[in-house]
């Protein structure tokens, strides 16, 4: 079903050319190559007298019409509308690829010997899945699937040699394998797609069109923009951010890049730096954590180890990519003689930032601390009230402290000597604490109530983020070609998008703490984004229109949620996240059905051993060699 809808909206989303075909393109030969193949096959198998000739002669003329369909479809391509010739192969492959399904029972009571229908579903699913990964993502992976096809049939040539010569399978025996099996085309891959995959991708579309990608990328540039060399070293922090929530590569790009490379040519790097630099930040996206790319959960699924794991091993060989990145930018700034962009405000010299930030972050350690006294009464009482009790003392002797600070320092000092990042990561690890153990208090009170108790916890949670952003403009990304680029201030930027960061930290807290599924983990965060997504508009227009009294404004319900429109662009703005959910999951569906292809012939063939061994002998037992030559392979 899956791979069936992907099929079905990759015919409806991409058109067989990306220009018309007046433009001098005509049709794309590997779509004929995709047509006639099949068509050379069966009649390879005629003439060998594998399938009695009165039965292939109609699978043949059913195959020869699919492959006139995609060669029509290449020649009726068309930009503005659909052909029916599209639609028609999007039935089919659907039809197709779901066909597992809807006949489960039936080829269970007889594994290993498909009837004449299953082997022309099977080529027919096949030939439409290869031009669907043409269409949706260029002929490379297509070519590909292609050669290792042809060498299940064609292995036993004598051009081959005799290391790899393979005796061929039976066209009977091939389909079986690749489409009615789940060692081919719906194998772990595809699997992993299903399973993990798309609620992850879901999850980061949702959060992408609540605006979240916008609000990172404006941190990141906040932070970074006014440095030697700041677009690039923010489009890589931004990537970086990105990454938290999309582990898409192609994504990290469409979000960050589209803005960060114009910036960073207007500073002085060329386009291939530009470029180059956006690629390779977006790139590791795939490995930052807690959303990470679709080879993490591979490796769960073939390896067998927890995700909780993968994401744990990941996350400091991702930060140190990005470090190596940053550095990396900034040779490259300073080679060039790039300067930054202006920054808004008064900057503080380097000395007072170093000092302000170890000071302050000096008080938080001496408060965390006595919160690791009071932890420890508490493990020795067994006694999580006093956990959070001693939280709120915390809390409390922090808020007196920095009120005697503002009373007794002048405007001036307090901007020298007290780092408002050191205050948010110091506050950050004391309310780790308390979160823990006020968690595991909560569930000794609620009992089976906690999942109702966690939900209004978090609603309350997500008002009080947004009465606190509404203070603050609402992030609006700067047109990069305009004559003059203004940084935003860090303090408002960092502070106007805080509630973005909830549906993180529960994605994280499911995965790392309660150690549910990464499956399990990513719908509970997809339903809290979808409930930010739907009443963050109302909140916003609620506490800016009670801006004077924020404080009353939580015991108001909104006036009339429906009469600006409020509650109708929430739910168009679900819709539009689901919209681009399900065409990110195009590719990846496509992409780890194909994938299967190569699968299903390493282990069909055997060649995977024998590529093993070959790769040894190469490598003479060098890791760096076998590193290298698998690499290639």
């Amino acid at each position: 079903i899956h791979l069936g809808f992907a099929v079905f909206l990759g015919f409806l989303a991409f058109p067989a050319l990306s220009k018309d075909p007046g433009h001098g393109h005509g049709v794309p030969v590997l779509s004929v190559v995709l047509a006639l193949l099949p068509t050379l096959l069966f009649v390879l198998t005629i003439t060998t007298g594998e399938q009695p000739l009165e039965e292939a002669w109609v699978t043949l003329a059913i195959v020869v019409a699919a492959g006139a369909a995609i060669i029509l479809g290449a020649f009726q391509t068309s930009r503005t509308h659909i052909p029916l010739v599209d639609w028609a192969l999007a039935g089919f492959g659907a039809f197709c690829a779901s066909y597992g399904f809807w006949f489960y029972d039936v080829l269970a009571d007889r594994p290993g010997n498909p009837t004449d229908l299953d082997i022309l579903v099977s080529v027919t699913g096949l030939v439409i899945l290869l031009e669907s990964t043409r269409r949706a993502l260029g002929p490379p992976l297509a070519i590909v699937a292609l050669v290792f096809l042809s060498y299940i049939f064609f292995g036993d040539s004598t051009w081959l040699p005799d290391d790899i010569r393979y005796p061929g399978a039976s066209l009977s025996r091939t389909m079986s394998h690749m489409w009615l099996g789940p060692e081919g085309v719906f194998g772990i891959a595809l699997g992993v797609s299903t399973k993990f995959v798309f609620l992850f991708v879901l999850f980061g579309a949702l959060l992408e069109k609540g605006g979240a990608g916008n609000y990172f990328i404006q941190v990141a540039f906040s932070l970074l923009g006014h440095l030697r060399g700041g677009p690039a070293k923010a489009a890589v922090v931004a990537s970086g951010m990105t990454g938290l929530i999309s582990g898409s590569s192609i994504a990290n790009v469409v979000t960050t890049g589209t803005f960060t490379i114009p910036l960073m040519r207007r500073v002085g790097f060329s386009a291939e730096k530009a470029g180059a630099v956006e690629v390779a930040s977006s790139v590791n996206g795939q490995i930052m954590p807690p959303v990470m790319g679709a080879a993490a959960f591979l490796m769960v699924e073939y390896v067998g180890i927890p995700y909780t794991d993968v994401i744990r091993h990941a996350f400091i060989p991702a930060i140190i990519s990005y470090i190596a990145l940053v550095y990396i930018v900034h040779l490259e700034a300073v080679k060039s003689g790039m300067q930054g962009l202006p920054k808004p405000g008064e900057r503080l010299g380097a000395k007072w930032a170093m000092i302000g930030f170890g000071l302050t972050a000096a008080s938080l350690f001496i408060l965390a601390g006595l919160l690791y006294w009071v932890l420890e009464a508490a493990a020795l009482l067994d006694d999580h009230l006093w956990v959070v009790v001693g939280v709120l003392a915390v809390f409390a002797l922090e808020i007196l402290c920095w009120s005697a600070l503002k009373a007794k320092l002048p405007q001036e000092g307090r901007k020298r000597l007290i780092s408002g990042g050191a205050l948010v990561l110091g506050n950050v690890v004391i309310g780790g604490f308390g979160l823990f153990h006020g968690m595991e208090l909560l569930k000794l009170l609620t009992g089976d109530y906690l999942g109702w108790v966690v939900f209004i916890l978090l609603m309350i949670i997500e008002a009080v983020l947004i009465a606190y952003a509404a203070q603050f403009p609402e992030l609006h990304l700067d047109d990069p070609n305009s004559e003059i680029v203004h940084l935003p201030e860090v303090g408002p930027t960092v502070k106007s998008g805080l509630h973005f960061l909830l549906p993180i930290v529960v994605l994280v807290w499911c995965l790392m703490v309660e150690r549910l599924s990464p499956a399990l983990s990513a719908f509970w965060a997809t339903a809290l984004m979808i409930g930010i997504l739907l009443n963050q508009r109302i909140l916003f227009a609620h506490f800016r229109k009670h801006a004077d009294r924020p404080l009353a404004a939580f015991f108001r319900l909104p006036a009339n949620p429906l009469a600006d429109g409020c509650l109708r662009q929430g739910f168009q703005d679900l819709f539009d996240g689901l919209v681009v959910g399900a065409r990110n999951m195009i590719g990846i569906g496509i992409a780890t059905a194909t994938a299967g292809i190569v699968v299903g012939t390493v282990t069909l063939t055997g060649i995977g051993l024998v590529l093993a061994g070959f790769v040894e002998d190469l490598s003479g037992g060098s890791v760096i060699i076998m590193l290298f030559l698998v690499a290639i392979l």
